[in-house]
């Protein structure tokens, strides 16, 4: 649970017991290409690594480069991420981090803001910053990254999760059926645990494959009379993927 408190217009971010300091003073969004005018040579990416799955450890990647003050003097450049709910918020990202902070102020159970303000990625130059992190439920995770000197936003970053229930993989319950009506076979799904989030199929004779796309439908032909045909099922979810076989149908 995070905890947000505003106290002499800043904003202290506790999590956990622990709080940090954010300044939520105006500032001028950074344009769509990630990058603010004032400072051309920020560059700033972001990342997910590891599993993506409910209640598992995945690590959160800020990568980049960042400009030199232009009379040369040192600036100490701030991380902060954001990472929203997009079930409860639509996305995309805001391309200022006070107005995605203004998002999750104003929609707390879309939103849980981590902060970097440990973790400077300091002065001109290149950095890598890496943080843990424990989604506690499955669904789309949207991850706004922003890079702040004082109150100015110098780049932003966003990248997408999908990440999946406790359990990891699609695990079928229900195997696939093959059903034919009149010159056309249909490839049932079956049933499956861990909320696919998509499918796709494969026919075969055999162990051979008899059709070149993988959609749930397939026409009788001559080269397949005669023979069981059988369809697999490949469901996908963000831990991975799981196949399952239907028995063979015969074909007359």
């Amino acid at each position: 649970m995070v905890g947000l408190i505003r106290i002499l217009g800043r904003l202290h971010v506790c999590v956990g017991g622990i709080c940090a300091c954010a300044v939520s003073l105006a500032a001028a969004p950074a344009l769509a290409d990630g990058t603010d005018p004032a400072y051309p040579g920020s560059v700033l990416h972001v990342s997910v690594t590891g599993p993506r799955v409910a209640g598992q450890v995945l690590t959160i990647v800020a990568t980049g480069t960042n400009a030199p003050d232009s009379l040369g003097l040192p600036i100490d450049y701030g991380l902060d991420v954001i990472l929203v709910d997009l079930s409860e918020l639509p996305g995309p990202c805001q391309q200022g981090y006070n107005a995605e902070l203004t998002n999750v102020t104003d929609n707390p159970q879309a939103g849980r803001l981590i902060t970097f303000e440990a973790l400077n990625e300091g002065t001109a130059g290149p950095f890598k910053i890496s943080l843990p992190f424990t989604p506690g439920g499955s669904g789309q995770l949207l991850v706004c990254a922003y890079s702040v000197f004082i109150t100015d936003d110098a780049a932003y970053a966003s990248t997408q999760v999908q990440i999946a229930p406790k359990g990891g993989k699609p695990v079928n319950i229900k195997r696939p059926q093959v059903t034919r009506s009149g010159n056309r076979l249909t490839c049932s799904r079956g049933s499956w645990s861990g909320r696919p989030s998509s499918y796709s199929y494969r026919w075969m004779v055999g162990g051979n494959a008899v059709a070149s796309d993988r959609k749930a439908r397939l026409t009788v032909t001559h080269t397949l009379r005669g023979h069981g045909v059988r369809c697999a099922v490949i469901a996908r979810n963000a831990a991975g993927s799981s196949t399952a076989t239907s028995r063979p149908l015969a074909v007359p």
